[in-house]
C-alpha cells in the first residue's frame, strides 16, 4: 500500500536548502520568519501560520467560514470567537476583575444555626455563599452554594460549567468551609486552588470527560480532604457551605461533542480482525476521532503495532469502518492524547509524545552508593585541571534590604475585617539599599513608583553582575584557556575529518581544501578567544610558546586515532564542564535577611511584571509555601541568610557575630504610611514610634528588656554580659534626642534622607556555610546505599515510618510545696526540666547503617537473603579481583569513595600501581567498545569481567569466595525467626526489623506510666476516657477520629532498628512475629562532623561575640539528618508566563494550577515529570530512631532503675527535654538507698578526659570539677538541667506555663499565640486549667494575601484550651494514663 515517506528531502520554496518532508513546516519557521500573511480587512497584522491569522480575524473582524457563532447564556447574543465572549461579558455583565466580591443579600441565620459567633465568621465571606461566576482571560471560576454533600448536586453544577463554557479546559474542584476548634471557635476556609480535590486538574473537552469527571468525584472521599486541610489537630470539621470549580481554559480546543456511533460486540471483533491483518505486514497507526462544532475531526490514538515495519499504515476507525489515512495532517485539526489529555496541533509533536507518555509521575529509585553531587571544581581536578582552594571561594556578593510604608486598607479591598482579625494595611516597596564587595559605599534608591523602583533596583545589581564576571574570568583566565586549548584541538580534527570525507580526490579540489582549512583554522582560534571573558577595553594577550605549553595538554595533541563519535563525545563533554564554569563565574549572589519571606513577596508583583512582561525572562524559582529558598534570574541569584543560620537568629546578633558594627537606627514604621511623608521636614513625634508587633516603644525597646531581666533576678553585670553592653540601655527620651541631633547634623531637609541614613543595610565580611547535608557526608569517607526499584515497597515502609520525638503530658499540675508525688504523702519541693544536650548529634554519633544492604523476607517459615542485586554487585566484583591481586589497591566509588575519571568516562575500577583499569561489563551498556579503545589509547592496561564470567569464577574459586565471606556478610543460609533474634541480639545482625511488639499483661504495671512504643494511630472518642470524651461532646470536638503519635502497649508491623529492639526486648517486652529484616553493616562515621559543632558550640560559650556562629553550628548539626528524610513526593516545579504563553502551560500534562500576579503575569505550578528518591533515608530513620531511644534510656536505665517512683512525677515530655516533679531539692537525692552506693561508685571515676554520654551510666554532666563542667555543658547525649520553677500547668502538647516565686521568671509555650502580648500567662493557664476557661490573646504580623501581595494584620486568637486526647485524663482532670489501643 504506497505510503509517504516523511524523510524524503525536499526543496525549499522559500531557498534552494533541501530539508525532509516531515521538517519542511520547522525550517520555514525559523530560517524564514520574515514570510508573513497580512490580514485582508484590516492589512496591519501580519501572521506566520494560517492559524494566527484566523485566530486574529475571528477576535477583530467577526466570523470565520463555517464556523458557528458561540452564545451568550445571560442575554444570547451571539459572538464569533471565545475572547469576544470573554470581552462581552466583562463589559456587559461585569464579570472582570481580580475580585469576585460583590454585594449580595442573604441571611445566613436561615442557612446556619443561630449562632453568633458562626454568624459573624461568615458574614464577611457571605458573597461566596450564593451561586456566582467570574470569568477572565486565562481562568474561569464558578461557585455554588453547596449545604450538602449531594452527587446530584455535584453533576448539576459540573453540567452548569460544561455548558457555559465556550472552549475545552482543565478544571478541579475545591470546597469552601467551616471548621470549629477545640476552644469553640470557628473559621472559614476558603475554596482555593492550593486545597482541590484533585491533585492535578481534568479535561473537560466532551459528555465523555463530564462523565469521567462525575464519576471520579463518586469515588472521592470529600470528608478526607477538608479535614486534612485544618492547621492543626484543634480543628474539626462543621459543614460544608460552597463549591467551587476552577476552568483553566483552552482556547485552541473547542467543546468537542462526543459522536453518536453504534457499538456493538459484533463490530468490534470485526474491526479487530481486519486490524489484525495490517498488524502483520505493516506498522499500524489506528486513530479514533472527535467532532468539534465546526464539524473538523480531533484524531486520537486508539492502537499502534509493537513491531517496526518499512512502511506506516495509518487507519481511521469510525463506526463500523476502518479508513485508509495517507496524511493524517490534512484530515485533523488537532491531536489529543488519549493518556494526559494534552492537545497537538501537529501530528509530529503528537507521535512523540506518544513515546513517552505517562500521565502519572514517575517515581525513580536508583539504589546504589549515595554520592554528593560534583561541583564544578571536582569535575576539573578530574581531567586534570587543579584549583587551588583559596580560589574556590566566591567572594562576591550583593546584599539587598527593602524598606516599605504600610499603606492602610480602603474601602474596595476585597479582605474584610471579621470579629477576631483585621487587616491593617498593605505593604508597598518605598526604597531599597544594596552593598556589595565589588564597590565602595551604598547604592540607596527611593521612589514612590514601585515599577520604577524595582527597574532601578534590577538595573543596578545587574551592573554588580557584569563587573563580578568580569573579575571571576580574569580570576579563572588560566582554565579557560585549558579548557579552550582542549576544544580547539578536538574541533579542528572534527572539521578536518569533515572535509576530508566531502572531498572527491582531485588535485585542485587537495588544494582547495588545504587553503580552507588554513582559513578554518585561523576562525578557531578567533572563537578560543571570543570563548574567554575579559574586562571591558582588555585586548587578548600574546602568550609565549614556554606559558601556551601549560595551556595544552597532551591528550589533546594527537586525536588521529579517534573514531567520529568519540571526537563528539569528547567536545560534548569538554563543553559541558565550560559552560558549568562559565555559569559559575558569572551568577552572582545576592542576599537579603529574612528576605525569602518578605523580601521578595514584597516585590513580587513588580518584579515579576518586569521580567515575564517588561523583558521576557522567565525566572527560575525554587519555592517552600509562601518562601522563595532561591530566585533566579539574568545571572542574579536571591537567597536569604537565615536560610544558612539558626531560626532565632535576630540581625543585631548575627552582625556582632560577625565582628562587624551595625549603624544604630530607630524607625517609626508604623507611622510611615505614606510617600507623601518622604517631605516631612522634621522628626516625627516621640510618640510615633511605638511598635503594635513588639508591644513597645522602639526608642525604649532595650532599656524595657534590661529592666525586665533585672527584674527576674540576674544581677546587673549579668544582664550586661547578657546583652552584651557595657552601661545600661538609654531611654526613650535620650535616643529621641539622638536622633534630632543626626537629623542636625547630617542637615536633613526631609524624611527622605533620614530614611536614607537610617537604612538598615548588611555590610559583612563572611563565607556562608555549605549546605548541612554536604557537611555531613563530607567529613566520612563511609559509603551509604539507597533503595533500589526492587525494594521501593522497602522505602514506602521506612519513609511511612519517619515521625518525629513524643511529645506528651503526664500529670496537667504540680506546685512546690502543695502537690503529692503520685499518691505517696511526699510533697513536691521542686519542679525541674532537664533537656538533652543535642540530641541529635548525639545520635549522629551512634553505629549507623554502612555499605550494601542485604533484604531477608519470610517464606515458608525462614528468612531467605535475597539474590545479590545491581545496587552492590560492582562493590562484590571489585572485591573479587582485589582478592585476585593481592598486590593492587584498587580505588572505587564503593570501597574507597573515589572514582578515576579518564577522558570523558569514569571508571569501575582504578589501580595506581600497575596503571590497570578495572571494568565490570555489561550487557546494557552503551558505548562499551568505544570507550574500552578510548582508554586503551591512552596507555592504560585493562581487565574486565562480565557478570556471568564473574559468577563462575565464584562458584570455581574458594578463596574468592572466602573472600567475600569474609569482607560482606557472614551468613547467607536461611534462617528461622529464632535464629535471626538470637543473632540480632548477640550483635551479628544490624538493621531494620519490620515486626509485632507487645508489653505483656503481667508488665503493664511496669510500663503503666510510660509505654515504650510509639506509633501514629487513629484515636476517637471512645478511646480517651469518660472525662474528655464528655468534654469532647459539650464542646462538639472529635466527630471522627483522628491520627497522632502516641505511646502505646501494642506495635503492628512496625519498623524497628535493631539497638531499639534490643532495648525494648531486654525490659521484658515479647516479640510476637518478624516480617522483614534488612541487613547492614554498623559503623560510627559521623563523630568528626559532631566534633567540629560541639567545638564550635564551645567556643561560643567562652566568646559571646561568636555566639551566632555557635548558633549556626547548632542548626548545622540538628538539621543535618533532615536531607536524608527530605519527602520528594511534595516538590513542584513553578512556572510564569504571560497571555502568549499561558495557554500552552495549561496545556502540559504535568499543569495544577495557575494564579494571575498581576496584568498578564500568571504563575503556574507543575507537576514534577519523575521523582527521584536519591537520598538514604535509611540514615535519617536511624538519627530518629536514636533519638527517641535516648529518652527511653534516661527513663528506664535511671529513673526507673535507680529513683525512688515516689519521690519523682513525670509532668510533660517532648522530644528533648523531661520535666519532673520531685520530693527532694535536686534529682539525686531521689535514688534509692539500696542503690546509692553503686551510684556513688560510679561518678567517683568521673573526673577523667575520656567522659562520654551512654546508656547505663553516664547520664549527666559531670560536677567535679570546673573544667569537666565546663566541658560538658556542651557533651552530646547528657542530659543537663534546663530549668527550675515552683509552678507548672501542661494543658496539652506544647503549651505548657512554668513560673518560678523565687526569680519571678516565667517560661511558657503557647502553641499558635504570640508571646509578645499574652501577659500573665500563668493566671491564665490556671484558668484554663481549673475554670475550663478559653483564653484569647492578640496575634499582630504581617501575611501574603493571594500570592501576590502583603498585608498587616491583627487577630484575636484563642489558643488556650483544657482538652488533652492523647491520654486518658483522669476524673480529677490532673493525672494522665496511656491510651489501650
Amino acid at each position: 500500500m504506497p505510503q509517504q515517506n516523511p524523510n524524503e528531502k525536499v526543496i525549499c520554496p522559500y531557498c534552494p536548502e533541501k530539508v525532509t518532508k516531515k521538517n519542511l513546516s520547522r525550517h520555514i519557521s525559523h530560517q524564514h520568519s520574515k514570510i508573513n500573511l497580512q490580514c485582508p480587512n484590516c492589512k496591519t497584522f501580519r501572521g506566520k501560520t494560517k492559524e494566527d491569522l484566523d485566530n486574529h480575524i475571528s477576535r477583530k473582524h467577526g466570523q470565520l467560514e463555517n464556523k458557528d457563532p458561540l452564545t451568550c447564556l445571560k442575554c444570547e447574543k451571539k459572538f464569533h470567537s471565545h475572547y469576544s465572549l470573554m470581552q462581552h461579558r466583562r463589559m456587559e455583565h461585569k464579570e472582570s476583575g481580580k475580585s469576585r466580591r460583590k454585594q449580595v443579600d442573604i441571611n445566613l441565620a436561615e442557612l446556619f444555626e443561630k449562632d453568633p459567633d458562626l454568624l459573624a465568621e461568615l458574614e464577611p465571606v457571605k458573597h461566596l455563599l450564593v451561586d456566582d461566576v467570574y470569568n477572565g482571560k486565562v481562568h474561569s471560576v464558578y461557585n455554588f452554594q453547596f449545604r450538602t454533600m449531594d452527587n446530584k448536586a455535584f453533576r448539576g453544577n459540573l453540567e452548569k460549567v460544561y455548558k457555559d463554557l465556550g472552549c475545552a479546559a482543565k478544571i478541579n474542584v475545591a470546597f469552601g468551609f467551616i471548621m470549629k476548634s477545640l476552644e469553640g471557635e470557628y473559621r472559614y476556609f476558603y475554596a482555593h486552588n492550593n486545597n482541590t480535590l484533585f491533585e492535578r486538574p481534568v479535561v473537560l473537552a466532551n459528555d465523555g470527560d463530564l462523565e469521567f469527571i462525575c464519576d471520579r468525584l463518586d469515588d472521592e472521599d470529600y470528608f478526607e480532604h477538608m479535614v486534612n486541610e485544618r492547621p492543626n489537630t484543634k480543628w474539626r470539621f462543621y459543614s460544608v457551605t460552597n463549591m467551587t470549580v476552577f476552568a483553566y481554559l483552552m482556547p485552541h480546543s473547542n467543546l468537542l461533542p462526543t459522536p453518536q456511533m453504534q457499538q456493538s460486540d459484533e463490530m468490534e471483533k470485526a474491526v479487530t480482525d481486519l486490524a489484525n491483518e495490517y498488524f502483520e505486514h505493516f506498522e499500524v497507526v489506528i486513530y479514533s476521532c472527535e467532532r468539534d462544532d465546526n464539524g473538523k475531526l480531533v484524531g486520537m490514538l486508539s492502537r499502534r503495532s509493537l513491531n517496526k515495519y518499512p512502511e506506516t499504515v495509518n487507519l481511521l476507525r469510525y463506526g463500523r469502518h476502518l479508513c485508509y489515512i495517507e496524511d493524517p495532517k490534512r484530515v485533523f485539526k488537532q491531536y489529543r492524547c488519549p493518556n494526559c489529555n494534552t492537545h497537538f496541533r501537529k501530528v509530529s509533536h503528537f507521535q512523540r509524545h506518544l513515546t513517552t507518555c505517562d500521565e502519572r509521575v514517575k517515581h525513580i529509585y536508583p539504589g546504589g552508593v549515595y554520592e554528593l553531587k560534583k561541583t564544578i571544581f571536582d569535575e576539573l581536578e578530574e581531567i586534570g585541571i587543579e584549583v587551588a582552594a583559596q580560589d574556590r571561594l566566591f567572594k562576591n556578593l550583593a546584599i539587598y534590604d527593602f524598606e516599605s510604608i504600610c499603606v492602610p486598607k480602603d474601602e474596595d479591598s476585597p479582605l474584610r475585617d471579621t470579629e477576631t482579625t483585621t487587616w491593617v494595611g498593605q505593604h508597598i516597596p518605598i526604597s531599597v539599599s544594596i552593598s556589595s564587595n565589588l564597590v565602595d559605599g551604598t547604592i540607596f534608591i527611593c521612589n514612590a513608583d514601585p515599577m520604577q523602583l524595582v527597574r532601578e533596583f534590577c538595573a543596578e545589581l545587574k551592573k554588580l553582575q557584569e563587573k563580578s564576571a568580569q573579575e571571576m574570568g580574569q580570576k579563572f583566565d588560566k582554565v579557560f584557556r585549558q579548557l579552550d586549548s582542549f576544544l580547539m584541538a578536538l574541533r579542528q580534527e572534527k572539521s578536518h575529518r569533515d572535509r576530508q570525507k566531502t572531498a572527491d580526490g582531485a588535485e585542485k579540489e587537495e588544494d582547495n581544501v588545504a587553503v580552507v582549512e588554513d582559513e578554518e583554522e585561523d576562525k578557531d582560534d578567533d572563537d578560543m578567544e571570543n570563548f574567554i571573558l575579559y574586562e571591558d577595553g582588555e585586548e587578548p594577550q600574546d602568550n609565549d610558546d614556554d606559558e601556551m605549553d601549560d595551556y595544552i595538554v597532551p591528550d589533546a595533541v594527537d586525536l588521529s586515532n579517534e573514531n567520529d563519535k568519540m571526537l563528539k563525545l569528547l567536545i560534548s563533554f569538554y563543553e559541558g564542564i565550560r559552560k558549568k564554569l562559565e555559569r559559575y563565574c558569572l551568577t552572582l549572589p545576592c542576599f537579603g535577611f529574612n528576605s525569602s519571606r518578605y523580601d521578595l513577596n514584597l516585590i513580587k508583583e513588580f518584579l515579576l511584571k518586569h521580567l515575564v512582561k517588561e523583558k521576557e525572562i522567565n525566572p527560575e524559582v525554587i519555592r517552600k509555601t509562601n518562601q522563595y529558598v532561591s530566585f533566579t534570574f539574568d545571572h542574579l541569584q536571591f537567597l536569604d541568610i537565615l536560610n544558612f543560620l539558626g531560626g532565632a537568629t535576630s540581625l543585631d546578633s548575627f552582625l556582632k557575630a560577625y565582628q562587624t558594627t551595625e549603624q544604630k537606627g530607630f524607625f517609626p514604621y508604623e507611622w510611615f504610611d505614606s510617600p507623601e511623608k518622604l517631605s516631612m521636614t522634621e522628626l516625627p513625634p516621640i510618640e510615633e514610634f511605638w511598635s503594635k508587633l513588639k508591644n513597645c516603644n522602639v526608642l525604649s525597646a532595650d532599656l524595657d528588656k534590661y529592666h525586665k531581666l533585672l527584674n527576674s533576678g540576674m544581677s546587673e553585670a549579668l544582664v550586661c554580659k547578657k546583652m552584651n553592653i557595657t552601661t545600661p540601655p538609654p531611654s526613650a527620651e535620650e535616643n529621641y534626642d539622638y536622633l534630632k541631633s543626626i537629623w542636625k547634623e547630617y542637615k536633613m531637609s526631609s524624611f527622605r534622607d533620614f530614611l536614607r541614613w537610617n537604612r538598615d543595610m548588611l555590610k559583612l565580611g563572611c563565607t556562608l556555610p555549605n549546605l548541612a547535608n554536604r557537611c555531613l557526608h563530607q567529613s566520612t569517607g563511609v559509603k551509604f546505599y539507597r533503595f533500589g526499584k526492587r525494594d521501593m515497597d522497602l522505602a514506602k515502609r521506612v519513609r511511612e515510618e519517619i515521625v518525629g520525638g513524643p511529645s506528651i503530658v503526664f500529670t496537667r499540675y504540680a506546685k512546690v510545696g502543695e502537690t503529692k508525688i503520685r499518691d505517696s504523702e511526699n510533697v513536691c519541693r521542686a519542679i525541674v526540666g532537664v533537656d538533652a544536650s543535642q540530641l541529635y548529634p548525639y545520635s549522629m554519633c551512634q553505629p549507623m547503617p554502612t555499605g550494601p544492604y542485604v533484604r531477608w523476607d519470610l517464606r515458608d517459615g525462614k528468612f531467605y537473603p535475597l539474590k545479590i542485586h545491581r545496587s552492590d554487585l560492582e562493590l562484590k566484583v571489585i572485591g573479587f579481583l582485589q582478592s585476585k591481586r593481592k598486590e593492587c589497591k584498587i580505588q572505587s566509588l564503593e570501597v574507597t569513595g573515589k572514582q578515576k575519571r579518564i577522558g570523558p568516562f569514569l571508571v569501575d575500577g582504578f589501580c595506581d600501581h600497575c596503571n590497570t583499569v578495572f571494568e565490570k561489563c555489561e550487557k546494557k551498556r552503551a558505548q562499551d567498545e568505544m570507550r574500552r579503545n578510548y582508554i586503551k589509547s591512552k596507555g592504560f592496561n585493562m581487565v574486565e569481567i562480565w557478570e556471568c564470567e564473574w559468577y563462575q569464577q565464584m562458584r570455581e574459586n574458594n578463596n574468592g569466595e572466602r573472600h567475600f565471606v569474609q569482607t560482606n556478610f557472614k551468613h547467607r543460609s536461611p534462617i528461622s525467626e529464632r535464629q535471626l533474634v538470637y543473632k540480632i541480639l548477640d550483635d551479628e545482625y544490624f538493621g531494620v526489623v519490620e515486626c509485632d511488639l507487645v508489653v505483656p499483661d503481667h508488665l503493664k504495671k511496669k510500663f503503666q506510666n510510660f509505654p515504650p512504643l510509639f506509633k501514629n494511630h487513629l484515636v476517637s472518642r471512645e478511646d480517651i476516657g469518660t472525662f474528655m470524651k464528655t468534654m469532647a461532646e459539650e464542646n462538639n470536638l472529635m466527630k471522627k477520629p483522628r491520627k497522632m503519635l502516641i505511646s502505646s502497649f501494642y506495635l503492628e508491623k512496625g519498623m524497628v532498628i535493631t539497638p531499639m529492639l534490643k532495648f525494648l526486648l531486654k525490659l521484658g517486652l515479647q516479640l510476637k512475629k518478624v516480617y522483614s529484616f534488612i541487613e547492614y553493616q554498623p559503623q560510627k562515621c559521623f563523630e568528626s562532623f559532631v566534633d567540629q559543632v560541639v567545638s564550635a558550640r564551645r567556643e561560643g560559650d567562652k566568646n559571646k561575640s561568636s555566639g551566632v556562629v555557635a548558633e549556626t553550628m547548632k542548626l548545622l548539626g540538628n538539621s543535618s539528618y533532615g536531607y536524608q528524610i527530605m519527602n520528594r513526593n511534595k516538590h513542584s516545579v513553578t512556572k510564569y508566563g504571560n497571555e502568549s504563553n499561558i495557554h500552552d502551560l495549561i496545556n502540559q500534562k504535568m499543569f495544577k494550577a495557575s494564579t494571575e500576579i498581576c496584568d498578564d503575569v500568571y504563575e503556574v505550578g507543575m507537576m514534577k515529570k519523575s521523582i527521584e528518591h536519591k537520598e538514604p533515608i535509611i540514615v535519617g530513620f536511624f538519627i530518629l530512631q536514636y533519638a527517641k531511644l535516648r529518652m527511653l534510656e534516661l527513663y528506664y536505665n535511671f529513673l526507673y532503675t535507680y529513683c525512688d517512683s515516689n519521690l519523682y512525677e513525670e509532668i510533660e515530655m517532648d522530644t528533648d527535654s523531661l520535666y519532673l516533679a520531685i520530693g527532694r531539692d535536686n534529682i539525686y537525692d531521689c535514688i534509692r538507698p539500696e542503690v546509692k552506693q553503686v551510684w556513688t561508685k560510679l561518678r567517683e571515676k568521673d573526673c577523667k578526659d575520656q567522659f562520654t554520654a551512654d546508656a547505663i551510666q553516664n547520664f549527666f554532666p559531670r560536677t567535679c570539677c570546673k573544667r569537666h563542667i565546663d566541658f560538658d555543658k556542651r557533651t552530646p547525649g547528657l542530659f543537663k538541667e534546663e530549668f527550675r520553677c515552683s509552678e507548672m500547668i501542661a494543658l496539652c502538647s506544647k503549651t505548657y506555663c512554668c513560673e518560678d516565686d523565687t526569680t519571678k521568671t516565667v517560661k511558657f509555650s503557647s502553641k499558635g499565640l504570640n508571646k509578645c502580648h499574652l501577659e500573665e500567662p500563668m493566671a491564665k493557664y490556671r484558668k484554663v486549667l481549673f475554670e475550663d476557661e478559653t483564653m484569647t490573646s492578640k496575634n499582630r504580623g504581617f501575611r501574603v494575601v493571594n500570592n501576590n501581595c502583603i498585608f498587616t494584620y491583627e487577630q484575636d486568637k484563642r489558643g488556650l484550651s483544657a482538652f488533652y486526647p492523647k491520654r486518658i485524663v483522669l476524673d480529677d482532670g490532673i493525672h494522665t494514663i496511656p491510651l489501650d489501643i
